[in-house]
């Protein structure tokens, strides 16, 4: 789990928080809008308009 809060937290503290972030993810506690683009076209994904409602991922061809 890596995003734009590194920095925020010890890496103890990430370790000890993982299990219990884990456990609500798998449940469908979060539900996080995605907007997967293979890797081989990244240069759009930095292209398009700021859409703060989804989050990159980018995907194995």
């Amino acid at each position: 789990m890596i995003g734009s809060g590194q920095g925020s937290l010890t890496v103890p503290e990430m370790a000890a928080e993982a299990p219990a972030a884990l456990a609500e993810i798998t449940r469908g506690t979060f539900a996080v809008a995605t907007d997967p683009i293979p890797l081989s076209d990244v240069e759009r994904a930095w292209a398009r308009p700021v859409d703060s409602s989804k989050r990159i991922v980018l995907t194995r061809p």
